[in-house]
């Protein structure tokens, strides 16, 4: 573990960390409009409705 605190010196390690690791990052992306709205909607959460019985009162 490495002590010390440096602004530095922690932007130098954090660049070298960022550079070592560069081809495993996945740029974030966000979602379409269209899907956003989706997220909220009472389709997205059928499974809590109760379920009909299939019997007529």
């Amino acid at each position: 573990m490495i002590r010390g605190k440096n602004d530095k010196v922690d932007a130098q390690r954090i660049a070298l960390y960022a550079n070592k690791n560069r081809e495993a990052v996945h740029l974030w992306t966000p979602k379409r409009e269209v899907i956003q709205k989706l997220d909220g909607s009472p389709l997205r959460s059928l499974d809590s409705y109760p379920q009909s019985s299939g019997q007529s009162a």
